[in-house]
């Protein structure tokens, strides 16, 4: 007598599989010559990189892939007789390599590419013990008996409802396509086995880990060929084809592989030329090499020092760099850091540094240009040292004979090419120019480097917000056992002043500086980024003070109104209230505390349906709050208490808050009347 099957269907397809194993003897012969390939594979050997032959081995060795040197991607088994085709393909054409700290693999897309795997393999076994066949003699050679009890197990899991094997056995009755079928995928390793054999769950991460380790796998020189070309993922097939570029680029490969990303700038019939990474190319204008985008905004750099001090950095900065050449942003910042010693900073740290000051630089550039073209009069110089005249400083008659340059960034290639030009000729300097903002930069890196000096180098590579949605960046954190959430706030800035804590990455600092650099203030030595950051909340304070206060005073005539309580301060046993009855005062509390009472209260206000009152403790010097009431029939009426940024007030701290309003109620009951005259 059979048990009943499970009601799941994933355990009632293992039930009736292992049930028919159980009953047949010729199936449980095709389930067992599978299980003596698949039997010692495990998660963790499924996919085993050996580093020093350059090879990847694939299900404990039923298959190996091996990389050559010269473009060859060989596939083979152990095994006499199986055909490995269909899995090679798979691992040629469909398998993806991701440079982890530029993609990541969707989870989706991951369950997806490890079950096809999965069902692959144990399909290709079968067809390896040649159970399609085998499954098909049994099925026609049973016995009355034995057909009844396969019937059995078959309808009693509701895979068909009346007896094929039997009709067939007893009446030669076809036995139908799909009973065929199902004996043979109930034959399968998987189907018997369940989650035993390779559960999906657990070859995620595994085929994650090898999505992102081809660095492991491939020659050194292949896989630079790869980082090159690619962007985001590629396959071993995309990378064969890759090999007339990579016949172009060999002997380069070989003597400055960390150049390579020029190349891409650079025409291809020009590949095998012995000079193109000659230093004097970035240096000068006209170079043949370039291609037109590239060519149009020659020279690269304005100063020798910034093409030495680039060749000498990680092929990471380097690749970077190549890959945002466009930008003048980009060389605008190599050139500030040409001036700074980078050689005990990470290199990810360079590369954050430059893309920080990517979106500042070139108003920074060209602020300084303007402060150093007055110390040493440019524009006063004849027309045979350069053709440009400063628009503010010229008349229309200069103009016919010169190009005019202005302050707006607009004009930062002709900014650029006069510096090029006074560099050229001995009267001025570039590192002069670029003495302020190299600088600046350097306590950024300096701060972020200080940051990163005690984590793992496979971390820093994720320290960006944008890279942290990436699975292999979560498997990292677990992998080191760091927490997430004091990761990400290990670059944040502290809170300060009632500021909520702003990401090291973002701009907050950045917008400062330009207004910074445009007043020509002086730099102290020894100003660090966290000292950059203090001036920065006090510039934005003062920002959001003027910007409000010319709002409102657009809104409002008045500046000033009578107060309705009886003193302008007033004081319990524990606190300090004040009443905010001037534009200016309530317009800094919005600023200093950070809500919303300047600009969503102030009418209000004025028309004396609400009152404002600055709330401090006696006791504790840090702890401010702002208490709102309404104003009805001379009284007043509690509506809230905040903290800065809009944070609900402790209970406690309310009830104390309900208690003032409560006493300034009474004496307004006997005091009330015009308080100014009170207070006299």
């Amino acid at each position: 007598m059979l048990a009943c099957p499970p009601q799941n269907p994933k355990q009632r397809h293992q039930y009736t599989a292992q049930a028919l194993i159980d009953h047949c003897d010729t199936l449980k012969a095709v389930f067992q010559d599978q299980w003596l390939y698949l039997w010692t594979i495990t998660p963790e050997n499924l996919f085993v990189i050996d580093q020093e032959n350059n090879s990847l081995v694939i299900a404990d060795g039923l298959l190996t892939v091996e990389c050559i040197y010269d473009y060859k991607i060989q596939f083979y088994t152990s095994h006499a007789n199986v055909e490995i085709q269909k899995i090679a393909d798979f691992m040629f054409n469909d398998f993806c390599f991701i440079f982890n700290h530029k993609a990541s693999h969707h989870s989706l897309y991951l369950k997806t590419k490890v079950q096809l795997f999965r069902q692959m393999l144990v399909e290709e076994v079968f067809k390896w013990v040649d159970g399609e066949n085998r499954v098909e003699q049994c099925l026609y050679n049973l016995t009355d008996q034995q057909a009844m009890q396969l019937d059995r197990i078959m309808m009693q899991s509701e895979y068909y409802d009346e007896p094929h094997l039997l009709n067939f056995s007893r009446f030669g009755a076809e036995i139908p396509l799909e009973v065929e079928l199902n004996f043979k995928h109930l034959c399968l390793v998987n189907s018997v086995m369940g989650d035993n054999f390779l559960a999906v769950q657990k070859l995620i991460p595994v085929y994650d880990r090898l999505s992102t380790s081809a660095e492991l796998m491939l020659p050194k020189r292949l896989y630079r060929m790869a980082q090159i070309s690619f962007e985001e993922q590629f396959s071993l097939s995309q990378l064969v084809d890759l090999e007339p570029d990579f016949n172009l680029l060999k002997q380069h490969n070989e003597q400055t592989p960390h150049l390579l990303g020029f190349t891409r700038w650079i025409k291809r019939g020009y590949w095998q030329y012995q000079d193109i990474f000659n230093k004097q190319n970035f240096l000068n204008k006209d170079v043949q090499y370039w291609v037109e985008d590239i060519a149009q905004q020659s020279p690269l750099f304005i100063h020798k020092r910034a093409v030495n001090w680039l060749f000498k950095q990680d092929y990471l900065v380097i690749d970077w760099v190549s890959e945002n050449l466009k930008d003048p942003n980009i060389r605008l910042a190599v050139t500030a850091l040409s001036f700074v010693d980078c050689s005990k900073v990470h290199p990810h740290v360079i590369q954050l540094s430059i893309q920080y000051f990517e979106q500042v630089i070139g108003r920074l550039f060209i602020s300084e240009c303007l402060r150093i073209s007055q110390q040493q009069a440019w524009f006063e110089l004849s027309a045979e040292h350069h053709s440009y005249a400063l628009n503010e400083a010229q008349n229309a008659q200069d103009f016919k004979k010169s190009q005019p340059l202005t302050a707006s960034i607009l004009y930062l290639k002709e900014w650029l090419d006069l510096l090029w030009s006074l560099d050229q000729q001995g009267l001025s300097s570039v590192k002069y120019v670029f003495k302020r903002i190299s600088q600046v930069m350097q306590s950024y890196m300096l701060f972020l480097n200080d940051l990163v000096k005690d984590l793992p180098d496979e971390i820093i590579k994720f320290i960006e917000p944008s890279t942290q949605h990436q699975t292999h960046f979560h498997f990292l954190m677990q992998q080191y056992h760091i927490n997430l959430d004091e990761f990400r706030q290990r670059f944040k800035h502290p809170n300060s002043q009632y500021n909520r804590s702003n990401s090291i990455f973002d701009s907050y600092i950045a917008d400062y500086l330009i207004d910074f650099f445009q007043q020509d203030r002086t730099i102290a030595k020894n100003m660090t980024w966290s000292a950059w950051y203090q001036q920065a909340i006090r510039w934005h304070q003062h920002l959001h003070y003027v910007d409000t206060l010319t709002t409102l005073k657009l809104r409002h005539a008045e500046s000033h109104w009578k107060r309705v309580s009886p003193q302008a301060v007033m004081y319990t046993e524990n606190w300090k209230f004040e009443e905010l009855n001037e534009l200016e005062q309530i317009i800094q509390e919005s600023v200093n505390y950070k809500h919303c009472l300047a600009l969503s209260y102030t009418q209000r206000i004025i028309d004396g349906e609400y009152v404002a009152f600055h709330m401090s403790n006696l006791h504790d010097p840090s702890q401010h709050l702002t208490l709102g009431c309404f104003f009805k029939f001379d009284q007043l009426h509690f509506d809230q208490l905040r903290l800065p940024n809009n944070e609900v007030a402790d209970p406690k701290v309310v009830r104390e808050a309900k208690e003032f309003v409560h006493q300034v109620n009474e004496m307004l009951i006997w005091n009330f009347g015009d308080p100014e005259q009170i207070n006299s």
